[in-house]
């Protein structure tokens, strides 16, 4: 039989990007096992840094009540809707208390020293595509959310739990992309960029079955501007400012449109283009 003492004993988890820090607490052990899953890489034993949130989880009338640092306080009927909301709020905290970041919906990875961001809304394949990258020795910086420093041009790791989509045969419909099967991406701290890892590329990504193979199309640098801003989760009060940094971001980054049906193959032309320009 289950101690049930045990099972209702407070836990802890310290999610910390970049100097900063959000502490999670609750005695209901699903959602804090949950939450820990999904932001794995980032997890640490103690608080780290500067406190930049907190937020408290406890039961409440057959549901679950999310009481934050910002003195908000919101009620959920079940574990998966808490788990989802309560990652949403973490996400929400970070990208708050760092608005001297560019945070865009992408992916990215590096190898020898350089960073290619992948971005585009969710189903194009970002996460896919950068899991392929890992199994060509590439390090993983993101495949959700990626934040970028426009001063210095780099890109910040903020490794979330990896997932890929999986199909059994080649080139999917889109239609049925975002139904694929997810399987989490095996991760170590070895494959983790470990510091901020300058910005070489933007590929704006275009995933179609009718793409029958790998192809880069040139865009206008108002066309990059939209599509960063189409993807843009930096707040919007600072929208001024950040099509400037954007802007100055596209003045000296390259960015291309990649129309593709097939991940393995964009990650070998992706592959080739890196080891072409690192020799």
């Amino acid at each position: 039989m289950r101690d049930m003492g045990e099972a209702h004993a407070l836990q802890t988890v310290h999610v910390c990007f970049a100097a900063s820090c959000i502490t999670v607490t609750s005695t209901a052990a699903p959602i804090i096992r949950q939450l820990a899953a999904n932001f794995e890489p980032m997890l640490a034993v103690a608080p780290k840094g500067r406190v930049a949130g907190f937020f408290e989880v406890t039961e409440e009338r057959g549901g679950w009540v999310i009481d934050g640092s910002d003195s908000s306080c919101e009620h959920f009927r079940s574990v998966e809707s808490t788990v989802r909301a309560l990652y949403h709020m973490v996400l929400k905290v970070f990208i708050n208390s760092r608005r001297d970041l560019l945070w865009l919906h992408a992916g990215a990875a590096s190898l020898a020293g350089r960073a290619i961001v992948f971005c585009a809304p969710s189903g194009q394949g970002k996460s896919t595509i950068v899991a392929e990258l890992l199994d060509r020795g590439w390090a993983y910086c993101s495949d959700e959310i990626v934040p970028i420093d426009p001063l210095a041009a780099t890109v910040l790791p903020f490794p979330l739990c990896p997932y890929k989509r999986v199909s059994p045969v080649r080139g999917y419909v889109r239609e049925g992309h975002r139904m694929l099967n997810k399987i989490r991406v095996k991760l170590e701290q070895v494959d983790i960029s470990p510091v901020p890892v300058p910005l070489a590329r933007i590929f704006f990504l275009r995933y179609s079955v009718q793409d029958l193979r790998t192809s880069l199309v040139d865009r206008t640098s108002g066309e990059a501007l939209v599509e960063l801003l189409t993807n843009s989760l930096t707040p919007s009060e600072s929208r001024g400012r950040e099509i400037q940094q954007l802007s100055s971001v596209l003045c000296r980054v390259p960015s291309t449109y990649v129309h593709y049906s097939d991940a393995v193959d964009f990650a070998n032309h992706i592959a080739s283009l890196r080891a072409a320009t690192v020799g």
